[in-house]
């Protein structure tokens, strides 16, 4: 199902035929790879899109952007230690694959879909054997703060240097058991200003 083409502006069909190209580039690269561990995945596709790109004479911004997007994407799930799959992190943490996904859905566990049915789950939240102190609570305060869930979005609150935290990550703080401090920072994420 598709628009109908009588439809289209001049910028829609250009953006609609940059992702025809780059989703038919890269069919090929998706099936030969599926099977890698999510991080590698990751990075093996927002190399394959950067090639895609700086092989293409005058590539247009929307495809620098779908590409830089990718790469952003990429490094976010491979930071840290990257992310593993639910059955992965259960047997880090010592649970089944479904305890796994209800602790995910329950905000107990962060995880980025990576699929329909698939997830990525941050090695750096799990801690001998243990969901790291204080993730679930700054998760429910995120969550209060951007008004619906943005699994990415939360990502990028742990991982990032904060200036209510001292140019400090929350994960950093975390790791050192300031959670009220990384409480505090996630209250004020995503409201203008903070």
């Amino acid at each position: 199902m598709g628009l109908n083409p009588r439809l289209l502006t001049p910028e829609t069909k250009t953006a609609r035929d940059a992702t025809e190209r780059l989703v038919t580039t890269l069919r090929g690269f998706l099936k030969s790879h599926a099977r890698l561990p999510v991080g590698d995945f990751a990075r093996a596709l927002a190399v394959a899109s950067t090639q895609v790109l700086t092989e293409r004479a005058g590539a247009d911004d929307y495809e620098a952007a779908l590409v830089t997007g990718a790469g952003r994407r990429a490094a976010l799930l491979d930071a840290e230690g990257g992310c593993i799959g639910a059955e992965a992190i259960g047997k880090l943490l010592g649970i089944s694959k479904q305890a796994v996904h209800m602790r995910r859905r329950k905000g107990g566990l962060l995880a980025v879909a990576t699929g329909r049915r698939d997830f990525a789950f941050p090695v750096w939240q799990v801690h001998d054997g243990r969901v790291l102190v204080g993730i679930p609570d700054v998760v429910e305060a995120l969550l209060a703060s951007f008004g619906k869930r943005q699994d990415e979005q939360t990502m990028r609150f742990f991982l990032g240097a904060n200036p209510l935290l001292a140019g400090r990550t929350p994960l950093d703080l975390l790791r050192a058991g300031e959670v009220e401090a990384v409480l505090e920072a996630a209250a004020t994420y995503g409201v203008h200003g903070g």
